[in-house]
């Protein structure tokens, strides 16, 4: 069964709600995301990428970040939250889409969503400039299109198995645990 338009508006919209007032009680952002994620932002922004691949950290949040400012024009830190935001949406989107194929069951997979979007941690990070969302939205995704690949008989089998194996690469230039999942 094919998921209707309306059920995947729902979980959206849920997840868009829950973000909300912890968007709008918003107060400063965090250390990481002050002093690691936006001076590498700022150094790809600049076009040093040589400086910006030798920071301390994993470099595809940052250059995201960066790419976003670039295309928008808004500042570094915004754009790491827009990211970390629709990441997160995306993310809760994916846990309903994975928790269906494992359950077979729409109202298993929007109980799943509705624990993801309870989790207090989570949405604090997902509206601050912070990697998290990103990396478990990285996660879900790559997950589910294995599991979709594995579940096939049909020729697209080896494409869903393998863009979740790159979804699962590109979340290790997130965060390295992401490699547990691609080991696993």
């Amino acid at each position: 069964k094919k998921t209707g338009p309306s059920l995947i508006c729902l979980v959206l919209g849920l997840t868009c709600i829950a973000l909300l007032p912890v968007w709008m009680n918003y107060d400063i952002i965090s250390m990481d995301g002050a002093f690691q994620y936006v001076p590498s932002a700022a150094l790809f922004l600049q076009g040093d990428f040589w400086g910006a691949l030798a920071r301390p950290q994993l470099p595809l949040f940052p250059f995201l970040m960066a790419s976003l400012s670039w295309v928008t024009g808004a500042d570094l830190e915004l754009s790491g939250r827009l990211i970390s935001a629709a990441s997160f949406i995306i993310a809760c989107l994916g846990l309903f889409k994975l928790s269906e194929l494992l359950f077979q069951n729409r109202w298993i997979a929007l109980i799943s969503v509705v624990f993801l979007i309870s989790n207090r941690e989570l949405l604090g990070r997902s509206v601050d400039c912070l990697k998290e969302s990103l990396q478990i939205c990285f996660v879900i995704w790559g997950n589910y299109y294995i599991l979709r690949g594995i579940d096939r008989e049909d020729t697209r089998r080896k494409t869903h198995i393998s863009l979740g194996t790159l979804l699962l690469i590109l979340g290790t230039l997130v965060r390295t645990t992401t490699a547990f999942f691609l080991l696993a």
